[in-house]
């Protein structure tokens, strides 16, 4: 097969990897076969785990695992025999304008150290297959992740694959090939940044490969910690959530009111509002790596109401204080910001019967006497404020 240098089928230059974990130095001393025998690994064959991150983070969607002819899981073979299947293990393909892809196709790419992966040289090895699909063998029989199947190039018997020769000398580099599982469908072309990946290395001397990322005999992560919350259960307080995973790449936050998503609240963080007043909130932390996603929901916390709003600026009374005249009470300015007043207008201290408004008109039992105007300040979720203004004196 032709060594085209990028996916064929429409894909245009810009694939793009970010770098993110890396994995310097690592060695992986054996990995399990599907029949559970443990393969110990020595000199030229020990698999050197990439320094590049092909793990499903960035511009890729996921990571592949390798199978044979009857649908059991390898990570490990002879150059002469490619597996038979590959499937995405952590991504089931794009929906576009609608439409879900079908077909899966995949590539070998030659990591070149110090190159943007798109300038890594790459061939499809495989026909497109259909997913899901009846015909799979085994376990991948109507899978809904990604498939290929029919792999047609793999590494000649000398080690060099049908993409081209690993020619770095850094041995952090030595001897890797990445493939990346793209997918496609009625109207929708392959997208160069949307794969899944796997990286294996060669043994030349020996003639064969290991899958060394994702390490399949690793798993997802595992709560150390269960996640829980801190702080005060209150409107107007901020909660923190927390937990730690063994084996995690990153950890997510989602905060739920009565076990329903909070809406754009993702962070480990959270402020509550006057939505969740007498609501139970909880957060649910999740550990990923490229196995998998591991979950752990904190205790529910029962919301109270928040403190009494405060005056910053207290209310006044404008207008002419003489008989005849109406008086306007101004809210003043309250924190958190008020939605709502209540007045009262108070003579000598005592309420004024039916003067609940913001406006008051001076009657002649007001004369010489002093008027003051009570201001509630309301918001969902908090204690109401409650100040009262400074007095006039009509005449």
């Amino acid at each position: 097969m032709a060594d085209v240098g990028r996916p064929p089928g429409g894909i245009a230059k810009g694939i793009t990897v970010r770098f993110g974990r890396r994995w310097l130095g690592a060695f992986v001393a054996g990995l399990f076969l599907a029949s559970g025998v443990v393969v110990a690994t020595t000199g030229a064959a020990q698999a050197v785990v990439p320094p590049f991150d092909p793990s499903g983070n960035g511009a890729t969607k996921g990571t592949i695992a390798f199978y044979d002819a009857s649908g059991s899981q390898i990570t490990s073979g002879t150059l002469a025999t490619a597996p038979a299947w590959v499937m995405a293990s952590t991504w089931t393909g794009r929906t576009v304008t609608g439409v879900k892809t079908t077909k899966g196709t995949l590539f070998a790419a030659t990591p070149l150290k110090g190159a943007d992966p798109y300038n890594w040289t790459n061939t499809a090895v495989s026909v497109a297959q259909t997913f899901p699909t009846a015909s799979a063998p085994g376990a991948l029989k109507n899978n809904p992740n990604v498939l290929a199947g029919t792999v047609v190039s793999w590494f000649d018997s000398s080690g060099v694959p049908a993409s081209g020769a690993n020619t770095n000398t850094d041995p952090l580099w030595k001897d890797l090939y990445q493939f990346r599982l793209l997918d496609s469908g009625p109207g929708i072309v392959q997208d160069p940044q949307t794969y899944a990946s796997a990286t294996v290395q060669v043994d030349t001397a020996a003639g064969t490969w290991t899958q060394v990322y994702p390490d399949a005999a690793s798993s997802p992560p595992v709560v150390a910690t269960p996640a829980k919350i801190a702080g005060k259960a209150k409107v107007g307080s901020t909660l923190t959530c927390s937990a730690t995973f063994t084996g995690a790449d990153s950890v997510a936050y989602r905060w739920q009111r009565d076990k329903k998503n909070i809406g754009g609240a993702t962070k480990a963080k959270y402020p509550l509002t006057g939505s969740d007043y007498q609501h139970n909130v909880r957060c649910v932390a999740t550990g990923t790596n490229v196995n998998g996603s591991t979950p752990s929901n904190s205790a529910a916390v029962a919301v109270a109401r928040g403190p009494a709003l405060t005056a910053t600026k207290a209310p006044t009374i404008s207008g002419k204080a003489k008989v005849g005249a109406t008086l306007t009470c101004k809210a003043g300015a309250w924190s958190p910001a008020a939605t709502a007043y209540a007045y009262q207008w108070n003579r000598s201290g005592a309420k004024i019967a039916k003067a609940t408004k913001a406006k008051h008109t001076v009657s002649a039992k007001d004369k010489a006497k002093k008027l003051t105007c009570t201001v509630t300040a309301k918001k969902t979720g908090y204690a109401n404020g409650v100040k009262t203004s400074k007095a006039v004196t009509p005449r």
